[in-house]
């Protein structure tokens, strides 16, 4: 791993442990084993270092959850695909998905205004929609609203991931009932 490599490694694990405001170029850098120079060097400010943090876990999230949807065989399966991946990637230790629950862009109001945040979430949101649409079509959903239901799903994932990993209201059965329930939400009645 290159020192560059180290330092977007430090910064992920720390802005998501830490959140922005506690994280410092001096924390990273002591925890990269990389000079605050080399830092500034590579990344140019703490700002810019969080904005590419952000969006490598972005696109590993998206990658996952495209490649893990793939697999299912209607719109129903890959959507619950989706929710899964979705999930599993929240508490896999190295997607640093705190990072995105922690420092999430919406709280921090001029970087959510940065257009990798909004490449980055919208490529996840778009291929919920396409996924809904295509179980709509395929008649293994039964929603009205592919957009209603979007809105509630990530909602729901967003809601939970933030209960186990930042609460102490975290229960062992949290993800699975909250997939039975979206399970149940949208899936066409037979």
């Amino acid at each position: 791993m290159t020192k560059k490599d180290a330092i977007l490694a430090a910064a992920k694990e720390l802005f998501g442990t830490l959140g922005y405001a506690q994280t410092t170029f001096k924390k990273i850098s002591e925890h990269a084993g990389a000079s605050l120079g080399l830092l500034a060097h590579h990344y140019g400010s703490k700002e810019q270092l969080y904005y590419l943090a952000v969006k490598d876990v972005m696109d590993s999230l998206a990658e996952r959850l495209e490649e893990r949807s793939s697999r299912g065989r209607n719109g129903l399966e890959r959507v619950m695909l989706f929710c899964r991946a979705y999930m599993d990637f929240s508490l896999d230790k190295n997607a640093h998905y705190l990072l995105l629950i922690r420092c999430a862009p919406y709280s921090i109001t001029p970087m959510a205004e940065n257009s990798d945040f909004r490449k980055g979430f919208a490529r996840v949101l778009n291929l919920l929609d396409n996924l809904l649409e295509e179980g709509v079509e395929d008649k293994s959903l039964d929603i009205t609203s592919p957009a209603s239901a979007r809105r509630v799903i990530v909602s729901c994932l967003l809601g939970c991931c933030r209960i186990h990993l930042l609460t102490i209201l975290a229960e062992p059965e949290l993800y699975e009932e909250v997939l039975a329930f979206i399970h149940k939400g949208i899936a066409a009645k037979t």
